[in-house]
């Protein structure tokens, strides 16, 4: 294979991959007779031939891109239509979701672009850790599987010969550091002299120079409404995010905890440019009484908690606490805040921390609202065309008044389930092993256990991204208690 290795508007071209690095004043140029090409040569190859092969079975396939994560993990789709959960063998880069790091989300760019360029164009093949066709092993979160990801960019069907290792390239071009390559021995001495030779050349995360793409600023306190009113618009227009990449402290009460998501609302002043309450007419008022509709409205906000398990005082309904976060607008995921730090004691003031509990959330601003809807009057709301009418629950808590009956459910590849109801435009999502009985040991996981089920839900109204690209808001469920099963006569 030939290589372009030039730096053109902060890339290296590669001729015979078409893949993408970003630029560093180290980074080698064309003629660099000193410069080796690890994944390149091949000296990590794959000798498995994924010729109809199964990753679950044979532990290797070739699969297309389902979506990417960051810059070590990414699903798959494979044969049987099941998601492949891979997190990249003998890789550790910054962290660009749950937290945000230096060069992680350039990390990020720099995978997602080589996988999206080999799904367009040409051949992905996963496998798992081993030298021999076998059973994979899962990590030890039970869903994910530590994985080889070999990529052609430009050949279709490409031959296991003509496959290059997306994890030694990610490495090669210091966007990662070496970690655990001990169960491939073979591996170890190339990934390591990769990485020593990012080093050398100080490339990304070894430069020793800022990352471009990372905000090292101070938190700024942000309303929940500006954050709202940015979101919509970001929604409708399909524009990134105003406050994408900003670091933000906010103060909202807690709504619900659902899939590593903590909902935040709050009820918010209208204000003018010095931040003072005003009334209809735009006078400032700032002695006028918290009304619905007057003198402000309440907001939500969505944060993502990272994979871990949070301090319980987080993720109480109704306690009133602050989080420091950075804001992220992901293709993937859309727009939420991360990289928050939930400790158990607050030291600092960008720590989270409850400013006061459920019982003590006197304040009439800050007491948690539950919106009261008929099933048929949030169909109509979620579907209006009025962002008054639409938005107006969003990451808000919502107790559906009458019963609905579900009619479909489909499963994820996690477990949790997504159910839909008869004659509504709305769905709900929840996580948990549902239990109908609660106090009894009977759960529920399968589709077919809640189908043709009648339930009375309460749960926070959040957007979501669909695998067709669009918007819909869903019903997102914390907990058992608040998916009450109706039993029939």
């Amino acid at each position: 294979m030939k290589f372009l290795n030039r730096m053109m508007a902060g890339t290296i071209l590669f001729l015979s991959l078409g893949l993408t690095a970003c630029d560093n004043a180290e980074e080698p140029k064309v003629g660099d007779k000193n410069w080796v090409y690890y994944a390149e040569n091949l000296d990590c190859k794959l000798t498995l031939d994924y010729t109809n092969k199964s990753f679950w079975k044979d532990g290797v396939e070739k699969v297309t891109l389902h979506t990417t994560i960051d810059g070590d993990t990414a699903h798959f789709k494979t044969s049987t239509g099941d998601v492949l959960q891979s997190r990249f063998y003998g890789i550790d880069t910054p962290e660009s979701t749950g937290d945000i790091q230096p060069y992680g989300k350039a990390a990020s760019n720099y995978t997602k672009d080589i996988l999206l360029k080999a799904e367009a164009t040409g051949t992905i093949v996963v496998s798992s850790a081993q030298y021999e066709y076998g059973l994979p092993n899962p990590d030890s979160t039970g869903n994910r599987y530590v994985s080889l990801v070999w990529v052609n960019t430009e050949k279709k069907n490409a031959k296991y010969d003509e496959l290059m290792l997306l994890n030694l390239m990610i490495v090669e071009y210091g966007y990662s550091w070496v970690k655990n390559v001990s169960n491939m021995p073979t591996y170890a001495d190339t990934f390591y002299a990769a990485q020593a030779q990012a080093e050398a050349y100080k490339l990304n995360l070894f430069s020793g120079e800022d990352d471009e793409l990372f905000n090292y600023g101070d938190y700024n306190d942000t309303s929940l409404l500006d954050i709202k009113k940015a979101t919509i618009k970001s929604i409708k227009d399909g524009t990134k995010h105003e406050y994408d990449n900003k670091k933000v402290r906010i103060q909202g009460t807690v709504a619900g905890y659902c899939n590593n998501i903590l909902y935040l609302e709050d009820f918010c002043f209208y204000t003018d440019k010095d931040r003072n309450p005003v009334d209809k007419d735009g006078k400032p008022n700032p002695d006028k009484k918290v009304v619905e509709g007057v003198t402000g409205e309440y907001a939500g906000i969505n944060i993502f908690t990272g994979m871990g398990a949070i301090p319980g005082k987080f993720t109480t309904v109704g306690n009133f606490i602050q989080v420091c976060a950075t804001a992220t607008d992901a293709e993937n995921f859309g727009f939420q805040l991360t990289a928050a730090k939930f400790p158990t004691i607050a030291y600092t003031e960008n720590d989270s921390k409850v400013i006061f509990t459920a019982k003590e959330n006197n304040d009439e601003a800050h007491k948690l609202k539950v919106f009261e809807m008929t099933a048929a009057e949030l169909s109509t709301a979620l579907t209006s065309s009025d962002d008054a009418v639409k938005y107006r629950t969003l990451n808000c808590r919502v107790k559906v008044t009458d019963e609905v009956t579900c009619n479909e459910a489909q499963k994820t590849t996690k477990g949790p389930l997504w159910l839909y109801y008869e004659n509504q435009k709305w769905g709900s999502y929840h996580t948990f092993s549902y239990k109908p009985h609660p106090g009894t040991a009977e759960q529920w996981d399968n589709e077919e256990d809640f189908k043709g089920k009648t339930f009375k839900l309460e749960g926070v109204t959040a957007n979501r991204h669909t695998t067709t690209g669009k918007n819909r808001i869903d019903l997102y469920i914390s907990k058992t208690t608040d998916m009450v099963l109706v039993e029939k006569a």
